[in-house]
C-alpha cells in the first residue's frame, strides 16, 4: 500500500467519506500572477459540491515526505 492510500484510509477512519476525499484535484492557483492551473494528489473538503470554503485539507504526497501545498 502506498502512502497515499494509507493516508486516504486514515482519513476515512478519521470520520470523512470517499466523496469529499478527492485524488488528482486540479484547481486555479487565484494566488498566482496568471492563476496557472494546479493539481495536488489528494484533495478534503468538509462538504460537497467542493469549493475553497470547504477545504479541509489538501496534500500532496511524494515517496518519502508528505508537505502542504498551497490550496
Amino acid at each position: 500500500m502506498n502512502t497515499l492510500n494509507v493516508l486516504q484510509t486514515e482519513l476515512g477512519n478519521l470520520g470523512y467519506s470517499a466523496e469529499v476525499m478527492i485524488r488528482d484535484y486540479t484547481f486555479a492557483d487565484v494566488l498566482s500572477p496568471r492563476g496557472e492551473a494546479r493539481q495536488v494528489a489528494l484533495a478534503v473538503f468538509t462538504q460537497v459540491p467542493e469549493s475553497y470554503r470547504g477545504l479541509s485539507q489538501t496534500r500532496e504526497v511524494c515517496t518519502s515526505t508528505a508537505h502542504w501545498a498551497r490550496p
